[in-house]
């Protein structure tokens, strides 16, 4: 008698499941990231001189089959595009190039260097199990299509639309005023193309006559849209009047200017601030990830305030510092969110500073001024400012421009053609640190974020650096600063 052909079958298709199991182990379904709504534009009318943007990308080099990824948009109209947008955002009232005549009454300087704009595969969708299946079933035409692909494409990425495929931008942007960098960041850009099989993909950035060329441009003009949307909305476009104040001060600490000028400099700035910090940039980059769902960002955020405020366990934090999941929600999006961002950058910058003049072993002269905005379009050598009614400041509604700095002992000495002011002696440089020090120590205690800053900072004081930082720690006397001060060893 035959044996049943059921359980054949039955170990047969285990087999097979399982073996399709195992060949499918290590693929993943990439997370789409979730789109933020854009941020209002800032309006702030400002005015520089924009020369054409710095193409830095690497392009590759190959014949008519070299799959070249780089979008087909080239420097003079991406030059153009990206002008246009910014003063259609009122972000810009003027952007002349450097051979306009405008360009001499204009103070201001914008630079622009693109780093990546192309054609690029952003990860996989649930096509991708079928595919890799189909690979399996077919080995032979899998072979056969590496081999014509030229190990680029195999059996299910020609058929399948598996991958999840898009065009990035990255620039580096640059925006100064006279000789000084007010503002320096990279800001990255992608659009989603939807699903493309890779054969689809090769074709389009192969083809190098028609439909490749125009679909990539196409998407490219696209991505710098988006690209001006994010740049304009940056609150930071918003700190200008506080960013002169704080980078004349560094200058001032770079020069190596009188003791009195650099602590005053300083304390104007710590004034500056807000009674406390909202939120970190940590928190801000965990509550805006569009890779986390709300439950993630609110567990991620809720953990990180139980450290700082030294509790046991998340059932300890107050009601007003717990992040429930509707929280997490609502904040994603929340427009001030960016803006709190932005301050928490400034303020530690400003605490860099401060932390700078405290921990120096002596008072010496600092080396001379580099000159950080050289690759700037700036006006010529010479121009003593903008004319009436062309400065770059901002709009009624944004925070007005600060007052000048009271001049230096030393700058009006030399005005007046008298001699500039002997150092200090040790002990009054003693007596205006110890003042400085008191200054900060009272702002860090009354703001927890401040204290967390320190703390990063403090990480990064090694050797002889040590003692001065850990004298000012034990100032500060809160129990998130204690708690670090137990655990480090010097």
């Amino acid at each position: 008698m035959k044996p049943s052909l059921a359980p054949r079958l039955a170990l047969c298709a285990l087999a097979a499941a399982l073996l399709a199991a195992a060949g499918c182990a290590y693929t993943t379904v990439t997370a789409k990231e979730r789109p933020h709504l854009p941020l209002p534009p800032v309006k702030a009318g400002l005015q520089a001189v924009m020369g054409q943007v710095n193409d830095k990308r690497a392009w590759q080099m190959g014949g008519q089959e070299t799959a070249l990824p780089d979008v087909r948009l080239f420097t003079p109209e991406i030059t153009a595009q990206m002008r246009k947008g910014l003063l259609e955002s009122g972000l810009f009232s003027a952007l002349p190039s450097p051979e306009e005549p405008a360009a001499k009454e204009v103070r201001g300087g914008l630079n622009l260097e693109l780093t990546q704009f192309g054609l690029t595969r952003l990860g996989s969708n649930a096509w991708v199990v079928p595919h890799l299946l189909l690979d399996g079933v077919a080995l032979p035409v899998f072979t056969g299509m590496a081999i014509y692909s030229k190990g680029r494409v195999d059996l299910g990425s020609y058929l399948m639309p598996s991958s999840r495929m898009g065009t990035q931008v990255t620039v580096r942007l640059a925006y100064g005023e006279g000789q000084a960098v007010l503002l320096e960041k990279e800001y990255s850009v992608q659009e989603e193309l939807g699903q493309v099989s890779e054969r689809k993909y090769l074709e389009t950035i192969n083809d190098t006559s028609t439909h490749g060329v125009e679909m990539g441009r196409r998407e490219g003009r696209k991505t710098l849209d988006s690209l001006v949307r994010i740049i304009a909305g940056d609150p930071l476009w918003q700190n200008l009047p506080l960013l002169r104040r704080l980078v004349e001060a560094e200058d001032l600490v770079k020069q190596g200017k009188p003791l009195p000028v650099q602590a005053a400099a300083v304390q104007d700035l710590l004034a500056q601030l807000p009674p406390s910090l909202a939120y970190l940039e940590d928190e801000v980059k965990v509550l805006r990830d569009g890779y986390l769902d709300a439950k993630s960002r609110a567990g991620i955020v809720n953990d990180l305030r139980v450290r700082w405020l030294v509790l046991g366990d998340i059932k300890q934090l107050p009601a007003g510092q717990t992040i429930s999941e509707e929280g997490a929600e609502q904040l994603f999006d929340d427009p001030a969110l960016p803006k709190h961002q932005a301050e928490a950058v400034i303020a530690e910058r400003i605490l860099r500073l401060a932390l700078s003049i405290l921990t120096a072993p002596e008072q010496r002269p600092g080396p001379p001024p580099t000159a950080t905005a050289a690759t700037l379009v700036v006006p010529p050598v010479g121009f003593r400012g903008p004319a009436a009614g062309v400065a770059p400041e901002l709009s009624p509604g944004l925070p007005r421009p600060l007052a000048p700095l009271p001049a230096s002992a030393a700058t009006a000495s030399a005005q007046a053609g008298v001699a500039a002011p002997a150092p200090l002696a040790p002990a009054q440089a003693k007596v205006l640190r110890q003042q400085l020090s008191r200054d900060l120590v009272a702002r860090v205690r009354a703001d927890l974020r401040l204290q967390v800053q320190l703390v990063l900072q403090a990480e990064k004081a090694v050797g002889p650096d040590w003692a001065p930082m850990e004298r000012l720690l034990r100032q500060v006397d809160t129990p998130y600063i204690n708690k670090y001060l137990s655990t480090r060893k010097g």
